[in-house]
């Protein structure tokens, strides 16, 4: 609102640069203020880039195909103890 109340007496007063200088801000702050809207509305694809977002459509697409995966446990023993990086050796005793 201010910033129309501003622009509107720039535009009115005799000062060119003046008039010039609130219309460049206005076109700028609006510019911002939509970019964080779109942001807002599309999350992923306001942090991409353009090769980035089309090969994210495309492993979308293709997931869409895909069928859903049979019931198997995630996790195998979740109570069990973690797996261990060295495991024992053990000996054969035949």
């Amino acid at each position: 609102m201010v910033v129309v109340v501003l622009g509107g007496l720039a535009l009115q007063s005799r000062a060119a640069t003046l008039a010039i200088a609130v219309i460049i801000a206005v076109v700028a702050l609006a510019a911002i203020i939509l970019n964080f809207v779109y942001a807002h509305a599309h999350p992923v694809e306001a942090m991409m880039e353009g090769t980035e977002i089309l090969a994210w459509q495309h492993q979308v697409l293709a997931a869409k195909y895909l069928q859903a995966p049979k019931d198997s446990p995630v996790i195998p023993n979740p109570t069990g103890e973690p797996p261990r990086s060295n495991p024992p050796e053990e000996i054969d005793a035949t």
